[in-house]
């Protein structure tokens, strides 16, 4: 289990840093499972991104003030 996996069982707002085209983004881990993360990125519908594609160790962030319901 990552940081990120414990933080959304704790029910913590959790962002993590991706590449894109268009350069970094930043995204909400909603969930996941064994191999993806769930995340809310500005699409219509959950964007589902590879755990191998995101280095957690250094792009995961861990929002400790107004965690709570994702809004």
């Amino acid at each position: 289990m990552t940081c990120v996996d414990g933080s959304v069982d704790a029910h913590k707002n959790v962002l993590v840093s991706i590449w894109t085209k268009d350069g970094p983004h930043m995204v909400t881990v909603l969930g996941y499972d064994e191999h993806s993360y769930y995340c809310a990125a500005g699409f219509k519908d959950v964007d589902v991104i590879n755990k191998k594609l995101i280095d957690t160790r250094r792009s995961a962030f861990v929002v400790e003030k107004n965690n709570g319901h994702y809004k």
